[in-house]
């Protein structure tokens, strides 16, 4: 550390990546540590106020530095446009409140950007993968339980009735053999994924054969010197 230099003073950190949806939970406790490191930690968690009017006016002067250091540590670790979420807030603790309503799982936003990702996933009806989209959907899921985004018991039923939602028009007859089921509440998600997979499996084998196919009787035929024809 330079000679009278303290720590709040030396240049904040930058690090990658920056806050995104997906990654507040580390960024939050990365940007924790660094603020401990330089002491600035107690401006954001509100065990240091601003100095009364009473005090010193040197002493405002010296939180009001401190507090704008913490502040700029934020700001070099986050995207410009994410600036819109915190633009009015004065202090460095108000910065921090703002961040977690808008970014942290369990927030409103949170909650309702999770559930939008889910239920508007598609499986495209032309080059669409389907086994990286079952993937894909759950990840989705998981991002909604982790958010409390649905907290009802029949949280199975609604991933399987989304997930069929999902599968484009070809998946017609598939889709609608499960949702005429009895008790369709009663069927799992891995019953449901296992019997899609197993489909899109036999359908790429049909694919995969008819295109053999095709290509054998579209080679034409040689003839050996003896004139005998050759395959």
């Amino acid at each position: 550390m330079h000679q009278g230099v303290e720590s709040w003073q030396l240049d904040p950190i930058s690090f990658e990546p920056k806050l995104d949806y997906d990654n507040y939970s580390i960024w939050s406790f990365k940007v924790e540590v660094i603020l401990k490191s330089r002491g600035l930690w107690h401006l954001v968690n509100g065990t240091e106020v601003a100095p009364t009017a009473e005090e010193p006016k040197a002493a405002f002067e010296r939180w009001e530095m401190r507090d704008a250091c913490a502040r700029l540590q934020f700001l070099i670790n986050i995207r410009d446009r994410w600036v819109w979420i915190f633009q009015q807030a004065t202090t460095a603790k108000e910065i921090w409140t703002a961040l977690q309503e808008h970014f942290r799982p369990e927030s409103q936003f949170k909650k309702s950007l999770s559930m939008r990702r889910f239920t508007s996933a598609k499986l495209p009806e032309e080059g669409g993968d389907v086994t990286v989209h079952v993937q894909r959907m759950g990840e989705l899921w998981q991002d909604i339980i982790a958010s409390n985004a649905y907290t009802s018991r029949d949280a199975d039923a609604f991933f399987v009735t989304t997930l069929l939602d999902s599968l484009p028009p070809s998946w017609s007859v598939f889709v609608a053999a499960w949702k005429v089921m009895p008790d369709p509440s009663k069927v799992s998600r891995s019953t449901v994924i296992g019997h899609i997979l197993d489909l899109d499996a036999w359908n790429r084998g049909r694919a995969d054969a008819h295109s053999a196919h095709a290509a054998d009787m579209a080679q034409p035929h040689r003839r050996r010197p003896s004139g005998k024809v050759v395959t």
